[in-house]
């Protein structure tokens, strides 16, 4: 059942570096017949426009490619990539996100409405040909792409995964790497700066998979939780180099509570004078005395919440802003510019437009990098005296509430924040024992 039905929980993705696909069309097609994977994603597809899509998959998919031009590119063969996305997830190409073209990618996006989560899904795929001139510069195009991508969404899920030609490459964990020193500086550098800038937008590289050298070639990033394995019968003949991939994206339907925002009492600048004359005129033994524990306790909490009310101003919360918490008010200003610059050179094409774009994207790296580091070393020295300031950041990196919009309890589901609420003081109600009657204790 596909992923896009409300009881599956996870998309069901295919990925393989298929080293060409002209020979084998009709193998792919007949064993893609026999699965049913939500997203087929390959890369080194070797096609060109003489081979109809039809001839590759079936009608369950929309097929979206970006094969190797031979022209501009000089070569006889090679490149290319290629998805495969289930009709019912109604993908939609994003081509406007590549930043330039000689860079094999696809860009596409999976409405949230398409798997029943709170944003969108992105998904990028990526070849990068081992070409030690053109590496840097491809790096760069595909970093600026999903910086691109990340600030114009900055809380949607992304996922990027594709062949980076990057074998002096070994990630540890989602986080940390190790860059051996066999490769020519420039392209140590544009990797060093690659990896750093996707960790800083919390896309995590998730897969570990050694290939036949002990290296991993092909490379995926995601800001969601997945799991990563490999595929024992693939689709195509398996290259020795580029291990075939299961990947699962966990969780995907399940859609946080949604914040309240209403505006609530700003007691930093109430005037607690009035207030405690207030409370001291109220004859509380005549107001509580006649009433049940549970009564007078009502009309307390009514005669606070009207002094509230008299005497402590009300204030609207502001929503939360999209920028990482670390970012600084001249880091977003110099992202709002370079943005604006970066929309002007896609209209005009003037190249004055794409010089001051990218003046400001190196400032943009620069500055970022060192909010970041500001960031780091302050939330070090003062996490001890004050850990809601490393929550804070926690909760940015969430995207909002981590509590889940429906709660199941038996047959029950429910789907509010007062129900919610209900349903856990009902659980724990008869689930509490008291060794003393309460109402021994009412204070006359």
């Amino acid at each position: 059942m596909a992923s896009y039905c409300l009881n599956k929980y996870s998309i069901n993705l295919y990925y393989q570096n298929t080293r060409g696909l002209r020979t084998k069309c009709l193998e792919l097609y007949n064993n893609i017949l026999c699965n049913d994977y939500d997203l087929l994603l390959f890369t080194e597809t070797w096609l060109q426009a003489d081979i109809l899509s039809t001839e590759l998959c079936d009608n369950r998919y929309d097929i979206h490619r970006n094969d190797l031009d031979l022209h501009a590119t000089n070569k006889k063969s090679g490149g290319g990539v290629m998805l495969c996305s289930k009709k019912e997830l109604n993908a939609v190409p994003r081509p406007e996100w590549s930043v330039n073209n000689n860079t094999e990618s696809l860009y596409i996006t999976i409405p949230a409405r398409a798997v029943n989560s709170r944003v969108d899904l992105h998904v990028v795929v990526v070849y990068i040909a081992p070409d030690i001139n053109l590496l840097p510069s491809h790096i760069q195009n595909i970093n600026c792409s999903l910086q691109l991508l990340a600030n114009l969404y900055p809380t949607n899920n992304i996922l990027c995964i594709g062949d980076f030609n990057l074998p002096f490459v070994t990630c540890n964990n989602s986080s940390n790497y190790n860059i051996s020193k066999s490769a020519p500086r420039i392209v140590l550098d544009s990797a060093t700066t690659f990896l750093d800038d996707l960790n800083y937008l919390g896309l995590n590289q998730y897969n570990h998979i050694l290939n036949s050298k002990g290296n991993t070639l092909d490379l995926c990033f995601c800001n969601l939780l997945l799991s990563i394995n490999k595929y024992t019968d693939p689709l195509v003949r398996e290259d020795l180099y580029h291990p075939t991939l299961i990947i699962n994206l966990l969780d995907m339907n399940i859609s946080p509570l949604r914040e309240s925002h209403l505006p609530r009492f700003n007691f930093f600048k109430c005037n607690y004078s009035n207030i405690n004359s207030f409370l001291e005129d109220q004859n509380w033994t005549k107001i509580l005395k006649p009433f049940s524990v549970d009564e007078a306790l009502d009309i307390f909490y009514e005669i606070l919440n009207k002094c509230f009310l008299l005497h402590v101003p009300l204030i609207k919360p502001s929503c939360a802003s999209h920028y990482p918490v670390w970012y600084s008010t001249a880091l977003i200003k110099i992202i709002k510019e370079k943005n604006k610059m970066h929309k002007k050179w896609k209209k005009f094409r003037n190249p004055l437009d794409y010089d001051e774009f990218s003046l400001l994207r190196a400032r943009q790296h620069r500055i970022q990098k060192q909010c970041f580091n500001n960031f780091t070393d302050s939330a070090g020295k003062i996490i001890k005296n004050n850990p809601r300031y490393f929550w804070k950041y926690v909760k940015s990196k969430r995207g909002g509430s981590n509590y889940p919009n429906v709660l199941k309890r038996g047959n029950t589901n429910f789907s509010d924040g007062p129900s919610i609420c209900s349903a856990f003081n009902d659980f724990f109600k008869k689930r509490v024992c008291y060794s003393y009657s309460v109402e021994t204790h009412l204070c006359s």
